[in-house]
């Protein structure tokens, strides 16, 4: 394994570089662990090719690290108490960057993109572009998420109690809904 690691590590270096700052955005929300381990095979990928990799890992807040240069040995390291919780505010990802001042020229999004609170994706690409002056390439990569217990939590916290059967199967409803509304935002968007 180390010999492979080692083989992978030589091949990136010799991938050269190209010019660009990304921001690679990682749901972390309660039903994606999957895209945790994604989003840092992605930002090691990048972090490798590009000057400059923003890694912003969300829930409904977002949380920085700077990936730039770093293997994804250090990343996974960096990020190792990362877990899968909390609802899902996609859009917070890019209102923190654009409150901080960091501008990005290509965003890798991993999500199953079933926003469930606060600012959306979509309205918070537009406030975001209209800031930096362009448009920015979006790729997304998307991810299986554990529907059903984020429909169970998300209707735990609408209700505040142990939701009942019909109270999952309605808040099923509305994340198809939204999952629907993000989609054709994001087809607007571009």
């Amino acid at each position: 394994a180390a010999k492979m690691h080692a083989l992978q590590e030589r091949q990136l270096t010799n991938l050269g570089t190209i010019k660009g700052r990304w921001a690679v955005l990682v749901d972390k929300s309660g039903s994606m662990d999957t895209a945790i381990e994604t989003g840092r095979q992605v930002a090691a990928i990048l972090a490798r090719m590009v000057e400059q990799v923003h890694l912003v890992f969300f829930d409904t807040v977002p949380r920085y690290i700077d990936a730039s240069g770093k293997t994804y040995e250090e990343l996974k390291a960096a990020t190792a108490l990362m877990t899968a919780q909390g609802g899902t505010c996609m859009g917070c990802t890019l209102d923190y960057l654009q409150q901080a001042g960091k501008e990005c020229d290509g965003i890798a999004l991993i999500s199953d993109g079933a926003e469930n609170s606060g600012l959306a994706f979509a309205d918070a690409y537009v406030k975001y572009t209209k800031w930096i002056d362009k448009s920015i390439p979006t790729y997304w990569y998307q991810v299986a998420g554990d529907v059903e217990s984020m429909c169970h939590q998300a209707a735990q916290q609408q209700f505040g109690r142990r939701a009942t059967a019909q109270e999952v199967r309605a808040t099923h409803e509305q994340v198809k809904i939204e999952r629907r509304g993000f989609e054709q935002r994001a087809q607007m968007a571009k």
